[in-house]
């Protein structure tokens, strides 16, 4: 019997994990590091311009280069300052004498004519080149991004949990897919992950560098994305929950046991994150006030008319607005706008503006994305709306999150949770090296810091009406594969055997439907939804097609020149810069004049997903839709552009 229960020990022994210390742990997450740079980075290389890429492209050069800030406004100047690390000054050539630029200041949507010129007009075979630089920064952003991650879980967890939150993020679709655009998505991922790790070795440590970090890592924030305004609550919030909370608390080695000394530290704190953002935000702005290098003065007044109206849009249901004759709902708005009946974000704005609290470029750009984003267009399960929905962001997770992931999600913590109250297998020695070890113990503080920050993240963007992308949402999940990692972990340590089984068959899981999506990631939907293609009755927008598949278009065309080539392109890449010979029709590339009518003559009818779903075209997507009889498209483009015959081929015929 001793010899039995002694083999049943040894077995138990040989299938543990084998430890690994820093070093193997470094070399195998920078490995997986390395491969999402790598499979990111050449994943877009084939891709034309996203809808906003070009804009971010050619507004961070101006910002940097001209020190001036009306391209672009719907974004802070740090992240366009960062895409345009890698260029010259002549890396584009930029008239900012031209007519375009100048009316930018009272019209933004002058800046489209100026980007489009600057990045298409005089070289337009250079212009990916140029992209594919600034591409490539923030895949860095992106790994960044996934050594922090790696970093905490194994602060937390040890080895095996920093592995497995590598994997979880390396082999993400959609962190591959945006890691590498001209965006700041990622970026304000980074920032906030920075923020809670840096928040956390504050509330475990008490190093007061470590509530510098957090600080600045708030006030970068701020001007990265406007959304991270939401940072300095959200720290203050933590301050105060590590303040309340029992457990010992030690700060610049004094600890604090009186509930003064600890509302002091949180003063300290928020004082700190104001200081941070303000100070940062003015070193961003070049410590000067106007927005533009002339000193030309934006033009407020067309934001302010936005903002009423989209508020009064939003706030109204829509069968009675439906029932406002155009002229009652002018009416109104004109009266609130004598009255100065402002929303509260705008009238805190330009009371800011009026007293140069902060730079005009970013207030300007604040106003800009706060009355722009009260009401968008917005396409869920095959229906269009002017307002947001709280189901829209639950619904994007899953659908586009892995599979492999999503049953990590309902699984793991489960099993977690389970192996605290069962017991351990039959021999297992608590009191040996071999037991289980966690580089910090898992306590309240750990358990508030990975929980309150994607949960506040996440509750404001169910409230928004910007309903445009699991982008907007993509802080949350290094929080989740911080969590998901260290559950892993664990279970590694505790059920060697049948966790190892488990893990490894999610890996490969993950793994073959990551590298079936390759190369297009953007588009990613997971099996259970349907893959790309099923994703064009859920989705649209930058969840499915941003302008990206160009490069498909012209090489479909090369192959069959034979016959018109009818356009209705979604986004802003110039699509004779790929050598596209094409008739432009209305709705599509708005920066070529659209024929008035389609032509009889046979070709290809060729149609982005977002327009033929209807998303901003309206009756438009109708008109394409019935005059397209219900004919199916004979190839789709990578998921993103339908391709029909035209002109349609009468049922009787069309053959079986």
């Amino acid at each position: 019997m001793l010899a039995i229960h002694g083999g049943v020990v040894q077995v138990h022994r040989m299938m543990r994990l084998p430890r690994l210390g820093m070093m193997w742990t470094s070399v195998i997450v920078g490995l997986l590091l390395i491969c999402f740079g790598t499979v990111s980075f050449t994943a877009v290389l084939g891709k034309s311009a996203t809808y906003d890429e070009p804009l971010h492209l050619v507004g961070g050069l101006v910002h940097r280069y001209d020190r001036d800030y009306r391209i672009n406004p719907e974004d802070p100047a740090l992240f366009g300052w960062w895409a345009s690390l890698p260029q010259s000054r002549d890396s584009l050539p930029l008239d900012t004498s031209s007519a375009f630029f100048e009316g930018a200041t009272s019209d933004s949507n002058q800046q489209w004519w100026f980007v489009a010129d600057a990045l298409y007009g005089h070289d337009p075979a250079h212009a990916d080149q140029v992209l594919d630089r600034s591409r490539f920064m923030f895949v860095l952003v992106g790994m960044g991004l996934g050594a922090l991650i790696a970093c905490w879980a194994y602060q937390i967890g040890g080895s095996w949990a920093a592995i497995a939150a590598a994997a979880l993020f390396c082999f993400d679709p959609n962190f591959l897919a945006h890691s590498a655009l001209v965006k700041n998505d990622v970026m304000l991922s980074l920032m906030m992950c920075l923020l809670g790790f840096f928040l956390w070795r504050f509330g475990k440590s008490g190093g007061w560098h470590w509530l510098a970090l957090a600080a600045v890592a708030c006030g970068l924030a701020f001007n990265v994305k406007f959304s991270a305004v939401l940072f300095g609550p959200m720290a203050v919030l933590l301050l105060i929950i590590r303040a309340v909370l029992p457990t010992p608390w030690t700060v610049g080695g004094r600890a604090l046991r009186k509930g003064w000394q600890r509302a002091a530290v949180v003063l300290v704190g928020t004082v700190a994150m104001m200081l941070a953002a303000y100070g940062l935000t003015w070193w961003v702005y070049g410590f000067r006030y106007a927005a533009t290098a002339d000193g030309q003065a934006t033009n407020c007044t067309p934001l302010i008319t936005k903002a009423i109206s989209n508020t009064l849009v939003a706030g109204y249901e829509e069968g009675k607005l439906g029932k406002l004759r155009t002229e009652e709902f002018q009416e109104m708005v004109d009266q609130r706008l004598k009255n100065h009946e402002y929303p509260l974000p705008v009238t805190v704005d330009l009371w800011l503006q009026k007293h140069h609290v902060l730079p005009e470029g970013w207030l300007f750009g604040f106003l800009y994305t706060y009355a722009t984003t009260l009401i968008r267009s917005t396409y869920l399960l095959g229906h269009v709306a002017l307002v947001g929905t709280w189901t829209y962001f639950p619904l994007a997770m899953l659908f586009k999150t892995p599979t492999a992931t999503l049953f990590a999600l309902f699984l793991v913590p489960v099993a977690w949770l389970v192996t605290r109250w069962v017991r351990r297998p039959m021999g297992e020695d608590e009191h040996e090296d071999e037991a289980p070890a966690a580089a910090v113990p898992v306590d309240w503080w750990t358990i508030a810091m990975l929980a309150i920050p994607p949960a506040i993240y996440f509750a404001s963007a169910l409230m928004t009406n910007l309903n445009l992308g699991l982008r907007h949402i993509l802080p949350v999940y290094p929080y989740l594969f911080v969590v998901l990692g260290v559950c892993i972990g664990t279970l590694l340590e505790r059920w060697p055997t049948a966790s190892t089984i488990v893990a490894g068959l999610l890996v490969l899981g993950l793994l073959a439907e990551t590298a079936v999506a390759y190369p297009n990631y953007l588009a990613f939907f997971n099996v259970l939804s349907g893959g790309t293609e099923g994703g064009f009755r859920l989705l649209g927008d930058s969840n499915l097609d941003w302008g990206q598949d160009l490069p498909a278009l012209a090489a479909w065309r090369k192959a069959h020149p034979d016959g018109q080539l009818y356009l209705c392109y979604f986004g802003m890449a110039d699509p004779r810069a790929y050598g596209i010979d094409f008739v432009n029709l209305p709705g599509g590339w708005p920066l070529l004049p659209a024929v008035s009518q389609l032509s009889a003559d046979p070709g290809t009818f060729a149609i982005s997903a977002t327009n033929l779903q209807g998303i901003y075209l309206g009756q438009l997507a109708d008109q394409y839709r019935n005059a397209l009889r219900g004919e199916k498209p004979f190839k789709i483009l990578n998921g993103t552009i339908y391709l029909f015959t035209w002109p349609p081929v009468p049922p009787e015929e069309g053959g079986s």
